[in-house]
């Protein structure tokens, strides 16, 4: 039997029964009868008096037959029974602590990713307590290392102006991290635009890996130091406790030295090197794993970036210090450290770079928009949240009133102000440095720029408002703070403009480009950013990112809708003048708040909007109407499933080019397709216009009209394009969707010689009516795998008034080869109708995978003796019609301008 501990009280066995014993009041013994315990005292305690009353405890034996021995136990029949809720969370507290102590590697290699398997990172982390690893590569938290956070911003952000003084050849070289394979980049090494609020976020990873070397390590030690690079680091740790105002150069130090040292892996540890070992950790996150691939790219060109600035201020300070010595030179010296294919951690950077970069491009993953509706593609849940198209469209409406509250009440103060222009002239050819539509001699705006000021003063109550005292001689004194509340009122109706115009100008560019974006010729670019195409009021957005990596500008062109055109010029001509007013007399030592306003399309109180304020304005807007916060990154893809499906005008522009890349797969449109309508360079924007830009402009008009937004280009004050005006405007005739526009021309223009043509085609066939039903019918009855699907026509049905509807159905099936099959939509059925009934010409406008196709094959399977004709304009078309018509086992012949038939 098990061995039990008499002696001392048990947790019950599972299993045993429990009963009451008697015990025994001068031993441990227990008993199941009064008898038999009466018996042991007079035994075994002989001469002492034997109790009358004895005391019962809950005991177990592990075997009654064979009389074991009894042991207390806990009765829990006298436990307090907790409520379920409690016991559960008990239990799940339970199992937490325990999955929460120590990563343990998975032994089947089926069970881990690619990714892993390359780094080995389960290898470093195996052991040991995955809080612990997170809190060790963490930022510094709070006061954790004073003066840590200023050091590390002053080494990377301040040190801006050293760019400058570099030649352009080591920047270059800098730049290129593999020159054996392409040569010295020509793009030099820059600064970033919009440096300082760019770089707070790319020193993060600096920051993390610096903290992390300041800490107590975990044990076992990941990795150990040099005794140089551990004296740099002992000498940083005394410089933030005395804060001795040199932490900036430790920390330079340090980093050279890390970055400068070969490690080197052993048998006892295959990961040596700080830097690495920092980037695994930094990709555990708290459910306990890695995080995808994906998500290590941006530490990576983080890091990279950061090293190539220390290695950059390494030269410039070697060769400020050492007359003796040059740029080439110290270049030269550093070169291995930042190139591809040595033994340094910038190889192995690189190498994890590319490798994540692969697999993330290569891995197909799950969506994030799955369609609830998709016979029309107007619901979707998107990461779980309900979007209906039709809350999109609400959501429009709603911010147009807000934004025109905004520009009446608080911007124009309730003063009936306007300013009054029919057509703009703007020429796009102008590189002038302060040339825009707004200043071209031609408009009425420049020599109108006082408006909102002189309603201001010839307004009583507005003039008490924003001018202390006058004199005689015509001083005014403003009221500066009465100014900053009107800049502040301003901003919010700026915020509201700009995300209107990101929103609804077609596909969305990103946060950083709408915010920079500029209305005229600046001296360091003259490419402004928002130019007139006849009609239209267009914003060019720039591909920053591309002019990155390419050294070339990309310029992408996005119409505005109708309201929103109105306001940026009613903004422009009449609030923007009186804003630079305020900015110059509320910031006199300040002029770069004024060029803001003087320059800059939006602005954000004296400075440019940032992405992160630009989300919270959508988030703001998107979550009343729409049930979800939609900010940015959220916003571009909701708004691009939206296009896919709704706004289709792009998709067949073009025809296949022989060489795509994956991002224009992903979108749907093929390499050219891209190259021409997706980027454009900014010196041959005034070249292609007549015959690329209109692209542009539809695919912005399409998304409006879809938003029910009254699109651009139709020279409307912005009170007439509010949306309550949508549906008159489209009843006079005044709004044409674009697709309905270019089917009317071809109508007119074909008509005549589609009839002539299939009379000619006809009377060279040389066969009777009869035949021609007879063919047909055969045609069908092989074209229906399915027998009760039968085509057969009666006498008495050929006179009988036809059920278009029935007939229509019965040639859906028959196409399908399904007896099941059911309209994709009302309107395929009722354009499929409409065609068999020959009352009217049917424009029909469905979207992708709607069914059109089918609607011109029906009445081929279901009318007797007569030939369908289908006109389609590209060869990608023409090559899916013949594919479908074979697979319907649909007979056809194949007319072109430069052969007869084929």
């Amino acid at each position: 039997m098990p061995q039990h501990d008499t002696g001392t009280v048990q947790p019950v066995l599972q299993g045993l029964a429990v009963e009451d014993a008697y015990a025994c009041q001068a031993c441990n013994k227990l008993y199941g009868t009064k008898a038999s315990i009466v018996k042991h005292y007079s035994v075994d305690h002989r001469g002492a008096t034997v109790p009358t009353t004895w005391k019962t405890v809950p005991a177990q034996r592990f075997n009654r037959l064979f009389n074991t021995e009894l042991f207390a136990v806990k009765d829990v029949r006298e436990c307090k029974e907790l409520p379920s809720k409690a016991v559960v969370e008990h239990m799940r507290a339970l199992q937490a602590d325990a999955d929460a102590h120590k990563l343990e590697l998975v032994q089947d290699p089926r069970q881990t990713s690619p990714w892993l398997k390359s780094t080995r990172w389960p290898l470093l982390v195996q052991g040991y307590e995955m809080t612990v690893l997170i809190s060790y590569a963490a930022l510094p938290a709070g006061m954790e290392f004073p003066g840590l956070v200023e050091a590390v911003h002053a080494l990377f952000i301040d040190t801006q102006d050293k760019f400058d003084q570099i030649p352009e050849l080591t920047l270059q070289r800098i730049n290129s991290p593999d020159p054996t394979k392409h040569g010295i980049n020509n793009e030099p090494f820059h600064r970033h635009q919009n440096h300082s609020t760019r770089m707070k976020a790319y020193v993060r990873p600096v920051l993390s890996l610096v903290a992390m070397l300041l800490r107590e390590p975990p044990k076992p030690l990941l990795f150990s130091l040099p005794k140089e690079i551990s004296e740099d680091l002992e000498v940083l740790r005394q410089g933030l406790q005395e804060d001795s105002g040199d932490s900036t150069s430790h920390i330079c130090n340090l980093l050279l030295g890390l970055w400068t040292h070969t490690w080197m892996s052993t048998s006892e540890k295959a990961f040596t090197d700080p830097t690495t070992i920092w980037l695994g950790l930094s990709m555990l996150d708290s459910a306990r794993g890695f995080k995808h691939p994906k998500h290590t790219t941006g530490p990576i060109a983080q890091l990279e970036y950061c090293m190539r600035v220390v290695f950059m201020l390494a030269i410039h300070s070697e060769v400020s210090t050492n007359e003796d010595t040059s740029y080439a030179d110290e270049t030269n010296n550093l070169a291995y450290w930042f190139t591809e294919k040595n033994n340094t951690t910038f190889n192995s950077l690189q190498s994890l770079q590319h490798r994540a970069s692969a697999i993330s491009y290569a891995t197909m993953s799950l969506p994030q928009v799955w369609w609830i509706d998709r016979h029309m593609y107007r619901t979707m849940l998107f990461h779980g949240e309900r979007i209906a198209f039709e809350d999109v469209q609400q959501m429009f409406v709603d911010l147009e009133g807000q934004l025109v509250a905004a520009w009446k009440d608080s911007v124009l103060m309730g003063l009936d102000v306007r300013m009054d222009y029919s057509d703009i002239r703007d020429d796009l050819t102008n590189e002038s440095i302060g040339y825009s539509f707004m200043s071209d001699p031609r408009n009425p705006f420049a020599s109108n720029r006082d408006l909102l000021m002189m309603a201001v003063l010839d307004n009583d109550q507005l003039r008490k408002r924003f001018v202390v005292f006058e004199t005689e001689e015509g001083h005014v004194e403003w009221n500066k703070l009465a100014l900053r509340i009107w800049l502040q009122r301003y901003a919010y109706f700026e915020g509201l403009l700009m995300v209107r115009a990101h929103m609804l100008s077609g596909s969305p560019g990103r946060g950083t480009e709408i915010t920079a974006m500029t209305y005229k010729n600046l001296a360091t670019s003259t490419h402004r950013n928002c130019v007139m195409f006849g009609k239209y009021l267009a914003m060019l957005v720039t591909y920053h990112k591309g002019t990155a990596m390419t050294g070339l500008e990309k310029l992408i062109p996005h119409a505005f809708d109708g309201l929103t055109s109105d306001l940026v010029i009613q903004d422009l001509a009449i609030a923007r003048p009186f804003a630079e007013l305020a900015a110059f007399l509320c910031y006199p030592d300040e002029p770069r708040f004024r060029h803001m306003y003087r320059d800059h399309l939006f602005v954000n109180v004296g400075k440019l909007f940032t992405s992160d304020k630009m989300t919270q304005i959508m988030q703001r807007i998107t979550e009343p109407t729409i049930g979800a916060k939609l900010g940015l990154a959220a916003w571009r893809q909701v708004s691009i499933a939206f296009k896919r499906k709704l706004c289709t005008k792009l998709e067949h522009m073009m025809e296949t080019d022989s060489r795509d890349t994956i991002e224009a797969q992903q979108a749907s449109h093929s390499r050219q397709t891209e190259n021409r309508i997706y980027g454009l360079s900014a010196d041959a924007l005034s070249g292609v216009a007549e015959d690329v830009l209109p692209l542009y402009l539809d695919a912005s008009t399409e998304w409006q009209l879809e938003a029910k937004a009254v699109p651009g280009g139709l020279g409307l004050p912005y009170e007439a394009c509010r949306s309550v005006h949508f549906e008159g405007l489209v009843n006079k005739g005044i709004i044409v969707h674009p697709k309905m526009a270019e089917v009317k021309p071809f109508l007119d223009k074909l008509g005549q010689d589609i009839l002539e043509m299939i009379a000619s085609k006809l009377s060279g066939l040389n066969l009777s009516q009869q035949e021609n039903m007879e063919e047909l019918d055969k045609l069908r009855l092989a074209s229906s795998p399915l027998p009760v699907l039968s085509s057969e026509v009666t006498e008495d049905e050929r006179f009988s008034a036809p059920d278009y509807s029935a007939q229509a159905l019965r040639g859906l099936r028959i196409a399908l080869g399904k007896a099941d099959a059911q309209w994709t939509s009302p309107q395929q059925e009722e354009a499929t109708v409409a065609v068999l009934e020959c009352k009217t010409d049917v424009c029909v406008y469905l979207r992708t995978g709607a069914g059109k196709t089918v609607i011109g094959v029906i009445p081929a399977l279901t009318e007797g003796g007569q030939v369908t004709v289908v006109i389609l304009p590209l060869k990608s078309l023409i090559s899916d019609y013949k594919r479908n018509l074979a697979r319907m086992k649909v007979r056809y012949e194949h007319y072109t301008g430069e052969e007869e038939c084929r």
